[in-house]
């Protein structure tokens, strides 16, 4: 039965219906998420995850459980890590740590409860499960000692140190090489590899000799980006203050809440570094170094762009400074995802640069690149993502963030020199192209149940296809896993895609709303572009319009 205070309720038609509060408007009134179920437990669990997704447990509270503080550990560290280990994690989590621990409240956890309970993990006494390995003990306890410090970061317990005595693990025997054969078959990548990139990184410059009167932050989040940006900074003439605590290699990451710049946690040290030394930019990169966000001094205080925000910057310095040294190529096209914002393709369109759109995922782009490398129709000027992936030249496959840290100190240096920051271009093209807002909501659920409600939710949405939503008319649909455009009566073929289980929907209004389901995890993404007159017009039509979809899938 649900307890007072939960949002928690069973509706007339037999349901139980779940509220959560994922976000607080400019006036501090709460946004509120729904999620239903057939069962108050289901509702239960689900409304937990996305409250860790979206980060509002109410972390002063002494009732909260290990179970929910791991959750929100686990999706703090979502997007900073890639899929299939975000996946691996999650099995971790759930199958082995959570439950030993789930119950337990996180404010009565001390040394003895948490290492009697690891060995029972490593060790179980029920008989029904194998002892672990080495490698997955040290993995569960590398985990546990994460979620203790993450849980000591908000004052919930004091911080803890953890020692277990661990499996062995078997020793390695290697084989020497016995040929001169064999020795050749290894190529050590070395400082001519490096070089080689260092000076490619370095050709995507186009105003190298711009004034470079900036101070930049900068943290790679105890991951890769490290060395490679600090030292293409160095070559170029900028001035790098790296975070030092998050600088050195450390699959833990200690020194960081999270190290995916998505999340706000990724950028409390960079911040501080920024506000002592009055930072021009704050730039922070993930641990494989592919995605990087942005924090930006305006009217003096630092403002956190999204990755679409970031892309559209970037566009908007790359074409019109290619326009105006006469260097933008014939048939110039950019690549995005079919969920990344508007505003990007607008500003291309500015300069006579065409958008091809891909599935998620920058494989796809880059198969794109390869393409036209080999038929010279159609000449390469930028690809990104709205999740923080640019590729400046694909002299590379991938997004590539030391090249995005060096076009950003550019575009923020040669900005400057006129007066302007990088928020005041990113208004201006607000003033352009209309104001957007972007954003991503996850519904999580799990189990069996829930694999088959996500593939009920968008055979529902393609059987009762919307012709409005929050009361705006759908005036154009995709269906990329039958393939067909819906405009009014009009069927015609979708073309040029991969099958993919993905719905959008575009708006009268100039707005789009986009539907998938995760490859990997028990969720149904929807992703909002949401036009206004106004930021504060866009941020209430973006509540409206989800609200709107939570209603319609609860049907």
């Amino acid at each position: 039965m649900a307890r007072r205070g939960e949002n928690i309720r069973k509706r007339s038609d037999g349901r139980w219906e779940g509220r959560y509060i994922k976000g607080r408007s400019a006036d501090g009134k709460p946004c509120w998420g729904y999620v239903y179920g057939a069962t108050y437990t289901e509702v239960r669990e689900i409304s937990a995850r996305k409250k860790a997704e979206y980060g509002i447990y109410n972390l002063n509270s002494t009732d909260i459980t290990f179970s929910e503080i791991s959750e929100q550990w686990l999706y703090s560290v979502r997007h900073g890590v890639k899929e299939s280990t975000f996946s691996h994690y999650q099995y971790t989590l759930r199958h082995y740590l959570q439950p030993v621990f789930g119950d337990f409240k996180v404010s009565a956890l001390s040394e003895k409860i948490l290492e009697q309970g690891l060995l029972a993990v490593i060790t179980p006494a029920n008989g029904k499960q194998k002892p672990l390995g080495a490698t997955m003990a040290q993995e569960c306890l590398s985990m546990l000692r994460r979620i203790c410090k993450y849980a000591a970061h908000f004052h919930l317990i004091r911080p803890l140190e953890i020692m277990v005595k661990l499996p062995q693990k078997s020793p390695k025997v290697l084989l020497p090489f016995t040929t001169e054969e064999q020795k050749k078959l290894i190529t050590v990548i070395g400082k001519d590899v490096d070089e080689e990139y260092y000076k490619n990184v370095l050709s995507i410059q186009l105003n190298p000799e711009v004034k470079k009167d900036i101070k930049i932050v900068f943290s790679p989040e105890h991951g890769t980006a490290n060395i490679p940006v600090q030292e293409v900074y160095k070559r170029a003439g900028y001035t790098c203050i790296p975070v030092v605590e998050q600088c050195s290699p450390d699959p833990d990451f200690s020194n960081t809440p999270t190290p995916n710049p998505e999340q706000a946690g990724a950028y409390e040290l960079s911040l501080k570094y920024a506000k002592e030394n009055q930072a021009d930019l704050i730039l922070v990169c993930d641990p494989d170094a592919d995605r990087m966000g942005v924090g930006v001094l305006h009217n003096g205080e630092y403002v956190v762009l999204t990755g679409n925000q970031s892309g559209s910057v970037e566009i908007e310095y790359i074409c019109s400074q290619l326009q105006k040294q006469g260097k933008m190529p014939e048939n110039p096209v950019m690549f995005n995802t079919v969920v990344t914002s508007d505003l990007g393709e607008k500003v291309a369109s500015d300069y006579g640069v065409t958008t091809e759109k891909t599935l998620t995922g920058f494989k796809f782009i880059g198969e794109k690149v390869a393409k036209y490398e080999k038929t010279h129709e159609k000449n390469y000027v930028f690809g990104y993502e709205e999740s923080y992936g640019s590729l400046i030249k694909p002299f590379v496959r991938d997004k590539d963030a030391p090249q995005a840290c060096l076009m950003l100190a550019e575009a923020c240096a040669f900005y400057k020199e006129q007066g302007k920051d990088l928020v005041d271009v990113l208004d201006s093209l607000y003033d352009r192209h209309g104001t957007y807002e972007e954003s991503q909501v996850a519904l999580s659920l799990a189990g069996e149940a829930g694999a088959k409600r996500i593939k009920e939710i968008l055979a529902n949405l393609r059987k009762d296809a919307p012709t409005q939503i929050g009361g705006t008319k759908v005036v154009r649909s995709e269906d990329y896993k039958e393939c067909i455009i819906k405009e009014g009566d009009t069927v015609t073929e979708l073309t040029g895609f991969t099958k993919s289980d993905v719905l959008k929907y575009y708006l009268e209004d100039g707005s789009w709303i986009a539907v998938r389901p995760s490859g990997t995890e028990p969720k149904c993404k929807f992703y909002y572009c949401i036009k206004g007159a106004s930021k504060e017009d866009a941020h209430n039509k973006t509540v409206h319009f989800q609200k709107a979809m939570d209603d319609l899938i609860a049907k």
